[in-house]
């Protein structure tokens, strides 16, 4: 009886080592994939859409970071008591300049425009970067006359979530390969340098966000002018 239960446990033993050996490759693989700037989502641990809960996302979006061997986020201290839209501000700058690029300038202008158009997605039901009133991306920038002319470069991040301060950065960043990881290269853009965001409560997603991003064109120092 003593050696079928050590010839059990060697098996046990065997099969963590295996189980180790093989999420150790499958670390390796992701990282290796997105060193060399490729596209792979990383399961949310914890999963933040079970619990609906930040800190639970904030600590998936750490465990995420492991696989670039990136150090945990350094939050400021009063991170969870700040709304939604300045969570998603602090994250997406956190997520910039520890990679050793630019942080974004939170703007007014776009950040009216973020909000109108999550207002309007939330309204009449729809989740596109084309709206049925207003148009395309392209369209709904160039109608906004202090935005027209004042840019070189316009992304569009949009994103339903239920967890809406932390949740949205966990999808654009490891989350993302349906959309070929566009959202998380917004995100990580080195010539973009304005940011607006809207957040807005919407029953079928819990909420409904945009981040509209922006490069001013040469000799243009602000919107509108």
């Amino acid at each position: 009886m003593q050696r079928i239960l050590l010839c059990f446990s060697s098996i046990c033993l065997l099969s963590i080592a295996l189980l180790t050996a093989s999420f150790t490759d499958y670390q390796r693989t992701i990282a290796q994939t997105l060193e060399q700037g490729g596209c792979m989502n990383i399961a949310a641990t914890p999963n933040y859409l079970r619990s609906h809960s930040a800190r639970d996302a904030i600590a998936a979006i750490n465990h995420a970071r492991q696989f670039e061997r990136m150090q945990p986020l350094r939050l400021p201290s009063g991170f969870y008591r700040l709304n939604s839209q300045q969570k998603q501000f602090v994250l997406v700058n956190l997520e910039r300049t520890d990679r050793g690029l630019r942080p974004l300038q939170m703007n007014a202008v776009l950040s009216t425009m973020a909000q109108s158009y999550s207002r309007q997605m939330s309204k009449y039901h729809f989740f596109s970067h084309t709206s049925p009133i207003s148009g395309t991306f392209e369209q709904r920038i160039n109608s906004n006359a202090a935005i027209a002319h004042s840019y070189s470069l316009a992304e569009e991040n949009l994103a339903g979530n239920p967890v809406a301060g932390v949740g949205p950065i966990y999808e654009y960043m490891y989350n993302d390969a349906q959309e070929a990881c566009g959202h998380r290269r917004n995100i990580l853009a080195p010539s973009l340098t304005l940011i607006g965001i809207g957040v807005v409560h919407d029953k079928t997603y819990g909420s409904l966000s945009t981040q509209e991003f922006l490069a001013l064109q040469p000799g243009v120092t602000t919107l509108g002018e």
